[in-house]
């Protein structure tokens, strides 16, 4: 029991560490190419910050762990708005562009839906296998695709000094070794972290859907947690709002899309609530966002988010 728990909390700490040097690392990349801010922290950060549920997500997909994924990437996004948001919010109110509301937040709310229709198709039809398939995987590398390149476009004419006072400056030779570095730690923690998670499943009587929603998707969703909160106390809004919804993006279009070309992910029904809560939690942020003080997250509205989420917890603990 004990070394179950050490193996999650050392495959957590590895996957957050991991994912600190591969940001590190690509944005020091990307910050020579001229990116805007926004655009590095939809894809480039994003990335780098949703590694954590790509090593979880694979080698849970190559172990057949296949529960796991889904409810550590819905898990993940779930937290990723309630409580890495409401965090940053409650530092410091947020203010982002009009784009944001009217283009990146609508985009993963019509993604998620998307997500919903490809899990529920049996629905409609009883000859298809519930969950995701590969050509349903396929569509969502090529919206993968679409969004990369739409972010790549964004404010090339005014691009700013990227990130230069949240991430280490680095040489390009450090660079490569953040990155190799970082990729090599993740791999140690995903394996670590599944390995302990899946056991402790096993011995508690729960599902790996309950563990991925709650543990693992709360410890992966740390990296964005760090970089947000970095990028509001610097008042880097863009990059800290682009994290949090490029994450969630890159969370279902890189990790589902690459783990479902791998291998079927089946599907049970009751992540549906879930799925419905990551939906409902990207409704609230377009909302408060574009209601009272114009594109502000204030802080009563963060603490609701916070509140929100503990709520939550408790009624997952209750589903158990």
């Amino acid at each position: 029991m004990y070394l179950n728990w050490i193996f999650l909390g050392t495959g957590i700490g590895l996957l957050v560490k991991g994912g600190a040097w591969l940001v590190d690392g690509a944005v020091n990349v990307s910050r020579k190419a001229g990116i805007s801010e926004l655009a590095i922290g939809l894809t480039v950060v994003a990335l780098g910050t949703s590694a954590p549920e790509f090593v979880v997500g694979i080698i849970g997909t190559i172990s057949h762990n296949t529960e796991l994924i889904l409810g550590n990437i819905i898990g993940s996004n779930i937290a990723n708005i309630f409580l890495v948001m409401g965090i940053a919010g409650v530092i410091r109110p947020i203010d982002i562009g009009s784009s944001t509301i009217r283009k990146e937040i609508p985009f993963y709310l019509l993604i998620t839906l998307v997500l919903f229709g490809f899990l529920n198709e049996t629905w409609m039809d009883s000859s298809v296998s519930f969950g995701l398939n590969r050509w349903e995987a396929i569509t969502f590398l090529v919206l993968l695709v679409a969004f990369i390149r739409y972010t790549f476009s964004l404010r090339r004419d005014h691009t700013k000094d990227l990130v230069s006072s949240d991430v280490k400056a680095l040489t390009p030779g450090w660079s490569a070794v953040y990155l190799l570095g970082g990729a090599l730690t993740l791999g140690v923690g995903g394996e670590l972290t599944v390995r302990g998670a899946v056991a402790m499943a096993e011995s508690f009587g729960i599902s790996e859907a309950f563990i991925g929603l709650t543990v693992i998707a709360v410890g992966t969703s740390l990296p964005e947690l760090v970089t947000s909160v970095q990028a509001v106390r610097k008042g880097k809004f863009d990059i800290a709002v682009g994290n949090i919804i490029g994450s969630c993006v890159m969370n279902i279009l890189f990790v589902l899309g690459l783990c479902g070309l791998l291998n079927h992910i089946p599907f049970v029904r009751f992540l549906n609530v879930d799925i419905a809560i990551s939906i409902v939690g990207g409704l609230m942020l377009m909302m408060f966002m574009a209601t009272g003080k114009r594109h502000r997250l204030d802080r009563w509205e963060a603490v609701l988010f916070l509140v929100s989420y503990v709520v939550y917890l408790v009624y997952l603990v209750w589903r158990r």
